[in-house]
């Protein structure tokens, strides 16, 4: 029912979903909705120039199909993906913790405070009724008791804490130091990722990992980091 999707995203979305293949059948499963979100936003991008398409055919049907399933008022889209709100909803569940992580990692703007609220309170909502349980996590405030780790696993991980604490980082030069510490300890990269996962959520699985250390705060990285 629309009051059922008006909970988890907006109307936009939906028009979107039924205009971008008329007069054919679709499925839709609910876990798919971030998937949607993200395509939202680069349809979105396209429109506002800020994504340039080497099809310009492609990019002109873009444009109009965010015209047509946008409506009369038009939004510049946040920085903020859906999957990242979700993330940030399960970490921070209060407005100021959230806003000093959205600042760090640059996903924050105080113009578009309202709308940026608007997706994290649909990201919760998600969360509690749809959300599959691989998105799903609790970060941990100390290292459980059962979690085996081989010494190489440990040692990578003092390893990126030591880094964490001697500088800054983007997403993109974390993710090349998780590669190098692999490297450097001829450690397998799923191994390292997954001993990550052990340690701050207890599950074998999560989010990507540079982005969400960056939103969760080094210094509680560090900290479970150096437990083990």
């Amino acid at each position: 029912y629309p009051k059922d999707w008006l909970e988890v995203a907006p109307a936009e979305l939906l028009r979107l979903f039924y205009n971008k293949r008329l007069m054919t059948t679709r499925s839709f499963s609910w876990r798919d909705l971030p998937n949607l979100y993200d395509e939202y936003d680069k349809i979105a991008k396209v429109y506002f120039n800020d994504l340039k398409l080497e099809n310009k055919k492609e990019e002109s049907h873009y444009k109009r199909l965010f015209e047509v399933s946008h409506g009369k008022s038009i939004q510049k889209p946040i920085e903020l993906s859906f999957s990242h709100a979700v993330v940030i909803a399960q970490i921070f569940p209060d407005e100021e913790s959230a806003i000093k992580s959205l600042e760090k990692t640059g996903h924050y703007n105080k113009e578009q405070h309202k709308f940026i609220f608007e997706r994290l309170h649909k990201a919760k909502m998600w969360l509690k009724k749809y959300a599959p349980e691989e998105v799903k996590f609790e970060v941990q405030k100390h290292v459980s008791k059962d979690i085996e780790l081989s010494a190489k696993e440990k040692e990578a991980l003092h390893s990126l804490a030591s880094l964490l604490k001697e500088q800054d980082y983007d997403e993109k030069s974390l993710f090349e130091e998780c590669y190098n510490i692999c490297k450097n300890l001829d450690l397998k990269p799923q191994d390292f990722f997954k001993s990550a996962y052990k340690v701050l959520l207890n599950k074998e699985k999560g989010p990507k990992l540079a982005p969400f250390i960056l939103a969760l705060g080094k210094e509680k990285v560090v900290k479970l980091f150096e437990e083990v």
